[in-house]
């Protein structure tokens, strides 16, 4: 009788063990989740605010400090979030971004997008990701490309010439960019992590090589477009690219419509002197508003889009525009 008692006595503290293990298990999962779930809102606070004053200080680099590790991707859907462990957050804006970060850490600028302004275009990037960007020298699109990005980015700029110069530094993970060139530059074997991005006047060829595995994928863009071309240098892949730009070019559109209105009734309730410069602004925001819809939608496709500038061409048209309406004293279009 006694073994009986005893047998069931061990039974009962085991289970009673299993139940008291199982509830601590249980809030400790729950306090995991709420900690991801204040990260995520941290981090995704912490870039919009971010947004907000590098867009009232146009051309400045932040340095942003986050609370835990995160990482960034894009869906074949485009839903672009960040992820804190099992909790992800989308993120709205257009973000230009690695996938991975391996520290807490992140350099931040932005760009102004469009003509009218329509949003400002986020790159950033952790200080363990260095950039060596190989060029032609003496091409004027690849120059101003490297003046664009700040130094507080960890980037070597090595003209073609120089291509001995292309040494691996010691970062956890090495981002090796052909731009503009003929052919793609095969990276010495001493770099083992590193993502290869193959840029011409208007595609960008991915490949991301770790001790795991090898992907890769193309994205297209307008051709020798700058904000595109930083775009494919920031993005970790052709969907992150992609999809962002699809939303820049949607944001440009929204705005683009807005002012064809705006322009409209000026040219109803202004005088004749105005009215007659405000009748070839349609014409250009109409011309803008197409090729937003085509390069937004062309984002998601993989067919090449045609090489033309004909948004850039259209904008530059409507900034022109806007120029003589303003040293006309008239109402400005935007």
């Amino acid at each position: 009788m006694k073994a009986i008692e005893l047998q069931a006595h061990y039974i009962f503290v085991i289970v009673a063990g299993v139940f008291i293990l199982g509830f601590f298990i249980a809030i400790a999962g729950k306090l995991r989740s709420g900690s991801e779930d204040r990260a995520a809102f941290q981090i995704s606070t912490a870039i919009k605010s971010a947004l907000t004053s590098t867009a009232q200080s146009p051309g400045s680099t932040l340095n942003l400090s986050f609370p835990k590790l995160m990482q960034y991707d894009c869906t074949n859907a485009c839903d672009c979030s960040i992820q804190i462990g099992n909790k992800k957050t989308t993120i709205k804006e257009s973000m230009f971004s690695p996938k991975e970060y391996p520290t807490t850490k992140a350099t931040l600028f932005t760009k102004l997008f469009g003509t009218p302004p329509a949003t400002n275009n986020i790159y950033i990037t952790n200080p363990e990701y260095k950039y060596y960007l190989i060029y032609p020298e003496g091409n004027l699109v690849a120059e101003q490309i490297i003046k664009t990005i700040p130094e507080a980015i960890r980037m070597q700029a090595i003209p073609l010439s120089q291509i001995s110069h292309l040494k691996f530094s010691g970062e956890i993970h090495s981002v090796i960019i052909s731009l503009l060139l003929a052919n793609p530059i095969i990276p010495p074997p001493e770099f083992e992590t590193l993502t290869t991005i193959h840029i011409t006047s208007n595609s960008a060829t991915y490949k991301t090589k770790t001790k795991k595995a090898s992907t890769g994928g193309q994205a297209y863009f307008q051709d020798n477009d700058i904000p595109s071309i930083l775009a494919a240098i920031f993005s970790a892949n052709e969907n992150i690219m992609k999809c962002n730009l699809r939303k820049a070019h949607a944001r440009l559109e929204q705005v683009s419509t807005i002012l064809k209105a705006r322009t409209q009734k000026l040219e109803q309730i202004t005088t004749a002197e105005c009215r007659t410069l405000y009748v070839p602004v349609i014409p250009e925001i109409d011309a803008i508003i197409k090729k937003t819809q085509e390069l937004k939608k062309k984002a998601g496709e993989t067919t090449s889009i045609p090489l033309n500038n004909d948004l850039q061409m259209a904008q530059d048209a409507l900034k022109e525009r806007n120029n003589v309406i303003t040293n006309n004293g008239c109402p400005l279009v935007y």
